[in-house]
């Protein structure tokens, strides 16, 4: 999972570190953030906040505060390990959550393959690309026990409205399917023949292309 945040969000976060930590008044804290000094104490809860700031594990949670209501609602994202793979000109990066839903998704469609689009970030300087999702199998692809052709039903709206979320930062870097039951995920001749045509495609704009494929046991990641 990646999560991005504005400098304006970065910047609503250290001021109520700071008042967390006794630096700022709540006052002051409240002209910055363009809140009352109600809604303010309520995002100062200080139970959540010791637990959460202060916790010595990872923790990523968010709080929504209603600017009508004063009303402040609190989150939590779950956080997996992440794993790193390197593939020799670059490097893969995505986490147990990922994988545990691309096995999910295999395990449903049995004893057909399924597939479909990955969403990622390509960093171009540090020669990585991160995996942050999955768009679901689209209703017009071709599945059967030996082969998946993935469809293209609704997936230019779907990309669109990340790339919108995201500010383009997150976007489409690959296609990713399975392989039935008593198969590895080695990329057979047809799999090898389908990253040349999406390497064709996405080279164009520069870009690298990922090929995901998932079995049983294992995961095979191929990017050219």
């Amino acid at each position: 999972m990646l999560v991005t945040m504005s400098d304006k969000e970065l910047s609503r976060i250290n001021v109520i570190q700071s008042v967390v930590e006794k630096r700022m008044h709540r006052r002051d804290a409240a002209h910055q953030l363009a809140l009352t000094e109600r809604q303010t104490q309520r995002l100062m809860n200080p139970r959540q906040l010791r637990q959460n700031v202060f916790s010595d594990n990872d923790r990523l949670c968010v709080w929504v505060s209603d600017d009508i209501s004063g009303t402040v609602n609190a989150y939590e994202i779950e956080l997996f390990p992440v794993i790193s793979v390197d593939t020799g000109e670059w490097t893969v990066k995505y986490d147990l959550g990922l994988m545990h839903k691309l096995q999910q998704i295999r395990q449903l469609a049995l004893p057909n393959e399924t597939g479909g689009t990955i969403l990622g970030v390509t960093d171009f300087k540090n020669r990585t690309i991160v995996l942050v999702d999955v768009l679901p199998e689209p209703a017009d692809s071709k599945s059967s026990p030996t082969s998946f052709v993935r469809g293209e039903e609704g997936q230019q709206e779907s990309l669109e409205r990340v790339q919108r979320l995201t500010g383009r930062v997150v976007d489409y870097v690959g296609d990713w399917h399975s392989h039935p039951q008593g198969y590895t995920a080695k990329a057979s001749s047809e799999d090898e023949k389908l990253i040349e045509k999406l390497h064709l495609k996405m080279s164009v704009d520069g870009l690298p292309v990922v090929m995901l494929i998932v079995a049983k046991d294992d995961i095979n990641i191929v990017v050219k």
